[in-house]
């Protein structure tokens, strides 16, 4: 057992007031004591199953230690060999002897405030001891850290090269001459040009009607009754009339609370939704070239930090907000990207918080997004909504009690191990009362999966094979396409095919348009593809799977990602030693996949080549590999080419093992050449158009030439019969 020593010091608030009344002529702060922090484990090992610790015995539950900071924080392998390691931050505070505390997520440490801002001595009056320091919030899994009080950020080796000047200043002696302390980036807190002249449209709810109010809640479709225009005055509120819209201020959560963006609430256009929920200025998901991802900022964070609460509530929307805030005594706060994402770039800003309490619609995903989140937040402070509950807005429009439900509905999110029925009772008969949503999200561009597989479920694993130049990569694209394309944030691990011409096959996909012919319809469309959550992982060719890995944890991390494509698992077998078990490799890499997806609750997808044999069709037995592939897998899809004649293939997906529901099928094919898509709406609406065109003459002689001319494509039958396997 490694042993550290370390010498004893007085606590930061003794040597701060110290150094202010014994030599108020001191630029520096004398050294803070190191705190010894627990050991852990790194989580390459967490995820190998190994149980080798760093300097000690486990002293936490690995479960959470996954959670707690050791992914990797990049998708490519150069910043992934460059990213900032969690023990080696803890290190190097401790050898520059800088004291610090650690929270779930972060690492926290004072630092003196005038250092920080530059602004000269320190302050000589002991009333300004205790704002004299500010917290500095270092995430140990991204290396990101902020200073919210001094909206400042930076990356960790800004925070270590501002350290190292830091230490050595105080080391020096009053005569000599102290270095210059690098500046750091600070928050852009300015309003911008948009966010006013949005916020000015806007009038207070104080200088409209009684009347103009009940038509504004009418065309939002919202219960008249229960909002009251003081409700929303006393959270600055303004109107819209000329738009019907309700425009809410999101302020910085410091002094003097500035004004960085509105959240506006406006009638839908489409109809499916009473209204809509837009952020000005604009946000496009995934942060595009950002350098941080605190913006745009949660709604409600300046009231709680006004207040000093220590507990809030975490909503999806901003009327929810506004539900629980006039009706209990709890702060709330409205997350900018609803349910979808929470950035740990954010936090640091929960940090103040004691508990916090999520309250999601009453949905499948929101409820395992909420799961995910109190994992990030510490689920030990975190409470999750019971899921029979509706959401705020939802119990107000039943005229239920909100406050009676947030202080009886809610449980503790920190169970570790369920072992009693008792435990599980409330989640068994949900799944019974809510079947549909157990089932998962449903298939739009291959409806019949819908019959077969019920749905797409996070934390199960696929194994999808077919044999070579069938079109794997095509169907698996438009397959995860069609899931992320209704919010499955999806990350693509392409090894045999380059992220630019994957991301060219999606886009015409996307756009069900052959854009190669269409170039004044690119931009629109790659505008709209650009807002879909679809991430890449940066490698090509063999990879280390311990690198992949790490890859796909901070990828979960950072942007919850729900679904991950591998194509394919062979490229990872290439890395290993000669001589070894090719069979035996796949297996573990198999095996820690499966670990993956389990741990980190997110469906996990592996594209395998199946063996080269002569057989018309395949099987669960022409996998290449032992049978752990099969075994270890949730669900087994084969891609199937049928032969009709010399220029005619039929193709058609085969379930050939579902452990979900048990049922098993066929989903036939139609391949369209110019979209690259194998959905049966897009090929007939696609044939619709050219029979649309044609005459009837050209009309009858493409009939009979269409297959040839398009040897992929499916005949236009309505009914589809399998082949006889048996």
């Amino acid at each position: 057992m490694t042993m550290f020593l370390f010498k004893t010091a007085p606590s930061p608030l003794m040597t701060l007031s110290r150094s202010l009344t014994w030599t108020p002529g001191l630029r520096s702060f004398p050294p803070l004591p190191p705190t010894s922090q627990p050991p852990t484990r790194s989580f390459s090992a967490l995820i190998a199953g190994g149980s080798s610790c760093v300097g000690g015995p486990l002293t936490v539950p690995w479960f959470h230690m996954a959670f707690r900071g050791l992914l990797r924080p990049s998708l490519d392998a150069t910043a992934l060999s460059a990213a900032p390691n969690y023990l080696e931050m803890k290190r190097y505070l401790r050898f520059r002897s800088v004291d610090f505390q650690e929270s779930h997520a972060c690492l926290i440490l004072e630092l003196p405030k005038h250092i920080v801002l530059g602004q000269g001595l320190p302050p000589s009056k002991w009333e300004g001891i205790e704002h004299a320091l500010a917290k500095v919030y270092l995430n140990k899994t991204t290396g990101f850290f902020s200073i919210p009080e001094c909206a400042l950020y930076g990356h960790w080796s800004d925070l270590q090269t501002f350290l190292s000047v830091w230490c050595d200043n105080r080391s020096k002696k009053r005569s000599e001459a102290l270095d210059e302390y690098p500046a750091l980036p600070h928050f852009n807190l300015e309003t911008a040009p948009e966010v006013q002249t949005c916020w000015d449209r806007g009038v207070t709810l104080d200088s409209i009607t009684p009347t103009e109010f009940k038509d504004l809640l009418k065309a939002l479709k919202l219960p008249v009754r229960e909002f009251k225009l003081e409700d929303l005055a006393s959270v600055e509120v303004r109107a819209d009339l000329a738009s019907q819209s309700l425009l809410f201020p999101i302020r910085y959560h410091e002094d003097p609370w500035p004004l960085i963006g509105v959240r506006q609430i406006q009638p839908s256009q489409d109809g499916n939704e009473p209204f809509v929920e837009v952020t000005v200025p604009e946000f496009i998901p995934g942060g595009g070239s950002a350098p941080h991802r605190v913006f745009p900022f949660p709604f409600g964070l300046e009231s709680a930090r006004r207040a000093r609460a220590k507990s809030i509530v975490l909503v999806s929307n901003i009327l929810d907000a506004v539900v629980i805030r006039a009706r209990t005594k709890v702060y709330p706060v409205a997350l900018a990207e609803g349910f979808s994402c929470l950035p740990p770039d954010l936090l640091a800003f929960f940090e103040e918080f004691d508990h916090i309490k999520i309250w999601f619609p009453n949905e499948r995903s929101a409820f395992e997004a909420g799961l995910a989140f109190a994992r990030k937040l510490g689920d030990k402070r975190c409470f999750l909504m019971n899921r029979d509950i509706g959401s705020p807005l939802l119990c107000l429009k039943k005229r239920e009690n909100v406050d009676s439900i947030l202080q009886k509905q809610v449980r503790p999110c920190c169970h570790e191990f369920i072992t009693t029925f008792e435990a599980l009772r409330e989640d068994v008969f949900m799944e019974m009362a809510h079947q549909n949503e157990i089932e998962g999200i449903k298939f739009r561009r291959f409806e019949p999966l819908n019959e077969i597989m019920r749905g797409f479920r996070r934390g199960e694993l696929s194994v999808f094979s077919g044999k070579t130049g069938t079109g794997k990569t095509t169907f698996m694209s438009e397959y995860s396409l069609d899931l992320c394309a209704q919010g499955v944030n999806t990350l693509w691990g392409s090894f045999e095919v380059k992220n630019t011409r994957l991301a060219k096959m999606q886009l015409k996909q996307f756009s069900a348009i052959n854009l190669e012919d269409h170039l004044d319809q690119f931009d629109p469309w790659a505008d709209r593809f650009q807002r879909l959550p679809m991430y890449y992982l940066a490698f090509h060719g063999s990879q280390k799977v311990d690198l992949v890995l790490d890859a796909m944890g901070h990828a979960v991390y950072i942007y919850d990602i729900s679904h991950v494509i591998i194509d394919n698992i062979q490229f990872m077998m290439g890395m290993s030693a000669k001589g070894v078990d090719r069979f035996y490799t796949q297996d573990l890499i198999i095996e820690r996949f499966r670990k993956f997806a389990t741990l980190h609750n997110v469906h996990v997808t592996l594209v395998i080549h199946p063996r080269k044999e002569n057989e018309d069709h395949l099987s669960t037995n022409s996998i290449f590999g032992g049978a752990k592939a099969t075994q270890e897998a949730d669900n087994v899809i084969l891609l199937q080419e049928e032969t009709v004649n010399p220029k005619i293939k039929r193709k058609f997906i085969q379930i050939a093992k579902n452990r979900f529901s048990g049922d098993l099928g066929y989903l036939p094919l139609f391949f369209n050449k110019g979209t690259l898509t194998f959905s049966k709406k897009i090929f007939l609406k696609d044939r619709a158009k050219v029979k649309k065109k044609e005459s009837p003459k050209l009309e009858s002689n493409k009939a009979n030439l269409s297959s040839s001319e398009d040897p992929m494509a499916f005949p236009p039958k309505e009914v589809f019969i399998p082949p006889d396997y048996e």
